[in-house]
C-alpha cells in the first residue's frame, strides 16, 4: 500500500483532481470570493497558491487516512459540541489548562 500511495500522491491525474476539482469548488464559493475582495492582485496570487499547497497536503492525508485498515476518520466534525458531552478518559484527553472537575467536554483542541 505505501508504493501504491506513493504512486497515487505523484501521479498526475490526483494533481489534477487536487487542483482543479478541489481548488475550483473552493473558490468558486461566495465566502471565497468575499475574502479575496479587499486584496491585491499579488495577494490574490499568494493566496492562492498558499491556498493550493494546503489542499495539496489535505488531500494526501485524507488519501492515506481512506487507505487505513480500519479506514481512519476525523471525529468529532466540529470544534465545540452542539449538545452536552459527557468527558469519557477513555476517549478523551485533558490538555494543559482543563478543569480536572469539569465532568463535559468544552471544545475539541485536536480531533
Amino acid at each position: 500500500l505505501i508504493d501504491d500511495f506513493e504512486n497515487v500522491c505523484q501521479s498526475e491525474d490526483f494533481e489534477r483532481v487536487k487542483e482543479t476539482t478541489v481548488v475550483e469548488h473552493i473558490t468558486s464559493g461566495l465566502t471565497f470570493q468575499k475574502a479575496m475582495d479587499g486584496l491585491s492582485d499579488l495577494q490574490r496570487q499568494d493566496s492562492l497558491s498558499l491556498l493550493k499547497a494546503y489542499i495539496s497536503e489535505c488531500c494526501d492525508v485524507c488519501w492515506s487516512m481512506v487507505l487505513q485498515r480500519p479506514m481512519l476518520s476525523i471525529w468529532p466534525t466540529l470544534f465545540e459540541p452542539t449538545e452536552p458531552m459527557l468527558f469519557d478518559e477513555n476517549q478523551h484527553q485533558r490538555v494543559l489548562g482543563s478543569n480536572k472537575r469539569h465532568k463535559h467536554v468544552l471544545y475539541v483542541v485536536f480531533p
